[in-house]
């Protein structure tokens, strides 16, 4: 066994007189050593030279701290009693510092009253498979976490069974992945806004879901549930179900209506009958007569097919559509003919692709480009309206 010189000297001048009466535990192994012991006003070192004797040495000025304890103790694997700092256990002091009596695989802490202690069964280390464990005396990785996760500092409310990310800051809180020198980087958040989760490939964000559900791809603020800024290439076949939903289309339809006019020369007359039937309809409402309303903005198909006849031979015609009451058929889809006979009826057809805003209607028209005032007579009538795009 190898003293330190201080001790060496500090034990051979010692007075065992000054600590009769003080009581020591007979426990202890040779070269155990016992630090700040106080008695008369004085602080003492003691060591056990043998089964029942505790050497002690002379006082010292000042009371030593733990953080000392290399400099006046034993490196022979002697065990330190510390009774002014860590009387509750024993350390045992060789080439470095061993806490005895604490939980074996616990993670000890300095506690509330200076103490070291454990952590009462939550934090583990596995030292043989470098794993830490919060919750878990098992961990199966390198961080096993039993719980719930926070990040940040919440002002209010509590973290859910989540990983809870909080940033009081107003900027973005994201999840990044990213090569080691930073060339890529890819990941998922928010993009200042808590409540908006966004998806980020090579920094830019390409995804974005609302509060409300509407989704963007390309579009960080979507007006519907999905938008797409971009084109759209689907292998296979695209569905829709129930009202509303899908592409808007509407029909009306009338049979034996028998509507007429005495047309006079160059003037577009509507077609309206009460006759008239609603079709299948998709964002699209009819009136009942022949008049068929848009809800929403967009490219459409408009196809037209009415059947005629006049009473007076050889008369032209122009059938056509009319858009949102303007007075006068739309060039595209126009339908020119002649009628030979006197009531003899002819069906002809037409459409066109139109730029139509919201709440636009659709009506057939006709008019004779002849003189003589004829009266014209409509058998058959049928519009079909189909949203084919975006304006």
């Amino acid at each position: 066994m190898t003293l330190s010189e201080e001790i060496r000297n500090a034990l051979e001048d010692k007075n065992d007189l000054i600590m009769q009466g003080l009581p020591l535990p007979r426990d202890g192994k040779l070269g155990d050593i016992r630090t700040n012991i106080f008695n008369k006003g004085k602080t003492f070192m003691a060591m056990k030279a043998s089964q029942d004797q505790w050497v002690f040495s002379m006082a010292f000025t000042e009371q030593m701290s733990s953080n000392r304890l290399e400099d006046y103790l034993l490196l022979s694997g002697g065990k330190m009693h510390d009774n002014s700092k860590i009387d509750a256990y024993d350390i045992t002091i060789r080439n470095d510092l061993i806490l005895s009596s604490l939980d074996v695989g616990h993670i000890p802490y300095i506690g509330a009253d200076g103490l070291v202690s454990t952590d009462n069964g939550q934090l583990f280390w596995d030292a043989a498979n470098n794993r830490l464990g919060v919750g878990i005396a098992t961990p199966k990785s390198a961080l096993n976490v039993a719980g719930n996760i926070g990040i940040g500092v919440p002002t209010s409310g509590s973290i859910g069974t989540d990983l809870t990310i909080t940033n009081n800051s107003g900027n973005a809180e994201r999840i990044l992945f990213q090569r080691t020198d930073s060339s890529q980087t890819s990941g998922v958040g928010t993009n200042g806004n808590p409540a908006t989760l966004a998806f980020y490939v090579g920094g830019n964000e390409y995804a974005t879901i609302l509060p409300g559900g509407n989704v963007g791809i390309n579009e960080t603020a979507p007006d519907e549930k999905l938008e797409v800024n971009g084109n759209v290439h689907i292998t296979g076949d695209s569905y829709w179900t129930g009202d509303g939903s899908g592409l808007l289309y509407g029909s009306c339809y009338g049979n034996d209506i028998d509507w007429t006019q005495v047309a006079a020369q160059n003037v577009w007359y509507n077609i309206v009958d009460a006759d008239m039937a609603t079709g299948e309809l998709n964002g699209v409402t009819h009136d009942g007569s022949g008049k068929l309303t848009i809800a929403r903005a967009g490219r459409y198909l408009i196809t037209l097919v009415i059947s005629t006849s006049t009473s007076i031979a050889r008369k032209h015609m122009e059938a056509g559509i009319e858009i949102s009451g303007t007075g006068t058929a739309i060039p595209p889809g126009r339908s020119h003919y002649e009628l030979i006979g006197v009531d003899n009826e002819l069906e002809v057809t037409g459409s066109a692709i139109v730029d139509l805003a919201v709440n636009s209607t659709i009506e057939g028209a006709l008019r004779t480009t002849d003189a003589g005032n004829p009266t014209i007579t409509v058998q058959h009538l049928n519009i079909t309206v189909v949203l084919v795009g975006g304006t």
